[in-house]
């Protein structure tokens, strides 16, 4: 979009957040399923690199890949038959996603470089957003206006950073996985790494390649872990699923389906499947671990799934190498060139390091931000939030007294088990019929100016998935994680992904004050009205199909 059209278009029917998998999935589905135009809707992203991705874009570490089958972790609408393999690399996701937005055209409606600062609900007679943005390049701040807005920053975009004494002091560089340094040489270097989450046991493999690198592996807690048993398709796959779509679509419906099952793992209510589940992957790690002191730190004791399991196939085969170390006594301090441990009894032991690498994730539970959002009588989303003990959502979308606000990978949407391609892509659904409402198709059906959910339909919904969630193994007081608030679980959906296609497309109309300033009955009418209307549209096409049949029998000679 040139500065010329910027300047020339400041409203739009609406504004998208974010130029992931979030930000795609919604601009695809505006442009099918509502009939918008490239000039109706505005993408924008804080990054000034011109292409989509998201987190693919931003985490290009060594060794960074999916931990979900590629095959499951593709678009429904786009579908890439041509996977070079099972779990594929960075450059070959973001490749992917850049080849969606271009077939799709979404850089015509994207403004990059550009950071949303405030939106601000404008009540009656307005009914829309009015969103400040800001130019990172130019430091600009300027305002647009949207009837809708589609939030799709994801929960995975700002790097944690860990509070440890002397952080600031180290002389070496300091590498977030999120902000990786590719012009590091590691050879013959001690390496620190902080973090063994599933940045850290992609990254750890790849710099232990460089000749003479010693490491030190850091690890609060361990974690289980899968063996992906990794391969490269053989070219006649790749050949069957390009040219027969069916034999790819039932490759990737039998992966969804099967994989769907392990959430029954999570879940107190089946015991057994965890207790399996746990079975096999403990005896695959102690298969690979034969040290008893080493299998002892790096086998987890507490529930599976208190913490993201770790898809690795050499993870393991790396913490038994002679050049590396692996500590499980807390950091006490940072010096200039060392980490210091201190041990349960107080002993401390130095480490000496000359390269500090952060695998410690991110601000998970901090939804939205830096964002600010005032909704209703310019309420703050982030009070509303606080005085609720964490983040929450209505199925994970809407959020009361904030019309026309729908959130994608939003509070409780997050998966301990499979693609949130899937979760965004009902999340998605969802929007789009709560938008149809706004931005009817039918010629008959009356626009409505806004959609809110009731608090009292947000309350009930969060009682029941925090109810289900207290009987997950991820509110489990066994470990820590990154899904929680205190005792509430901000971050994981406690189902399975079909249950939360069920749960999205079962839309009650009284789960909304109303649709606009008229009371629902108005609408239930509007969506009769329109079910009559596509029914006479059938009906007529169908009774001219089998008029010119009939009339061609009757001519044939």
């Amino acid at each position: 979009m040139s500065q010329q059209q910027q300047q020339q278009q400041q409203h739009f029917k609406t504004l998208i957040i974010g130029t992931g998998i979030s930000g795609i999935v919604s601009s695809i589905e505006l442009k099918k399923r509502l009939g918008f135009h490239p000039s109706d809707f505005l993408i924008v992203d804080k990054s000034t690199t011109r292409s989509f991705g998201g987190t693919w874009k931003e985490n290009t570490y060594p060794g960074a890949a999916c931990d979900v089958l590629a095959h499951v972790y593709s678009l429904s609408e786009a579908p890439n038959p041509s996977w070079s393999e099972k779990w594929p690399p960075q450059p070959e996701i973001l490749a992917y996603l850049e080849g969606v937005a271009q077939k799709f055209r979404l850089h015509d409606s994207a403004r990059f470089g550009t950071e949303v600062v405030e939106c601000r609900w404008m009540g009656s007679p307005d009914h829309r957003w009015s969103v400040t943005l800001r130019d990172v390049v130019s430091g600009e701040v300027y305002a647009v206006t949207a009837v809708t807005i589609v939030a799709g920053v994801g929960q995975l975009s700002r790097p944690f950073t860990p509070d440890i004494l002397g952080l600031d002091t180290f002389a070496g560089p300091v590498v977030h996985s999120a902000n990786w340094d590719h012009s590091i040489d590691f050879a013959n270097k001690k390496v620190a790494v902080v973090g063994t989450g599933p940045s850290a046991i992609q990254f750890v493999p790849e710099v232990l390649k460089s000749p003479g690198v010693r490491m030190t592996v850091f690890q609060r807690s361990p974690g289980y872990v899968v063996n992906k048993g990794n391969f490269k398709y053989p070219a006649f796959v790749i050949w069957l699923f390009r040219y027969v779509p069916f034999a790819r679509a039932l490759y990737r419906a039998y992966h969804i389906n099967t994989i769907d099952l392990f959430s029954y793992a999570f879940n107190k209510k089946y015991p057994f499947a965890g207790k399996i589940a746990t079975f096999i992957f403990t005896k695959y790690m102690e298969s690979q671990v034969k040290d008893p002191k080493l299998r002892k730190a790096l086998i987890p004791t507490f529930e599976l799934g208190c913490k993201r399991s770790l898809f690795s196939d050499d993870w393991l085969a790396c913490m038994q190498q002679e050049n590396v170390t692996l500590v499980t006594d807390k950091i006490a301090r940072i010096t200039p060139s060392s980490l210091v441990a201190r041990s349960p009894d107080g002993r401390e032991s130095l480490f000496d390091a000359d390269i500090l690498l952060l695998g410690t994730g991110f601000k998970t539970t901090e939804f939205l931000d830096p964002i600010e959002f005032y909704g209703v009588n310019g309420t703050r989303l982030k009070d509303v939030w606080a005085s609720k003990g964490g983040p929450e959502a209505y199925k994970g979308v809407c959020v009361a007294g904030f019309p026309n606000l729908f959130l994608l990978f939003g509070p409780n949407s997050n998966l301990g088990h499979h693609s949130v391609i899937l979760m965004i892509e009902h999340a998605m659904s969802l929007t789009t019929r709560l938008m149809s409402f706004v931005f009817p198709l039918s010629k008959s059906a009356r626009p409505i100016p806004y959609v809110n959910v009731t608090d009292s339909a947000q309350d009930s919904y969060n009682r029941e998935i925090q109810a289900l969630l207290a009987k997950s193994t991820f509110s489990s007081p066994t470990c820590t994680n990154w899904y929680r608030i205190g005792d509430k679980v901000v971050n994981n959906w406690p189902k399975s992904v079909n249950q939360y296609r069920k749960t999205v497309n079962d839309l009650a109309i009284d789960d909304f004050e109303q649709f606009g300033d008229e009371p629902k009955r108005t609408y239930r009418k509007q969506q009769l009205s329109a079910f009559v209307e596509n029914f006479g549209r059938v009906a007529i096409v169908t009774a001219a199909v089998v008029a010119a049949a009939r009339f061609l029998r009757v001519s044939r000679p």
